[in-house]
């Protein structure tokens, strides 16, 4: 069970920060889960399910992206861009289309 109540306010704040961390939600979604524990003693798991029909980038452009990032030491996405776009008017580099 969370032991949150005997917790002091700068302590609660610092396991609410490792949590986020850890568990990669945002602090209202950990705030939410954590009174959810504390009310019932347990947590639902809830699945998100993924429309595979609204992928938008293939394997390939995702392993391009990722060469990119590597060789250029990964800049911001409108970089990222602008140097995807300029592979291709500039060098022909048609996979960067």
């Amino acid at each position: 069970c969370f032991r949150d109540r005997q917790l002091g306010k700068v302590d609660k704040g610092v396991l609410l920060g490792f949590l986020q961390k850890v568990s990669g939600y945002s602090r209202i979604q950990i705030k939410r889960l954590v009174r959810q524990s504390m009310q019932t003693g347990t947590l639902k798991r809830r699945q998100r399910t993924v429309n595979e029909l609204t992928r938008i980038y293939t394997r390939e452009d995702v392993r391009l992206l990722a060469h990119t990032d590597e060789l250029h030491g990964t800049l911001s996405g409108p970089a990222t861009r602008k140097l995807c776009g300029r592979s291709y008017t500039v060098f022909g580099q048609t996979e960067y289309l």
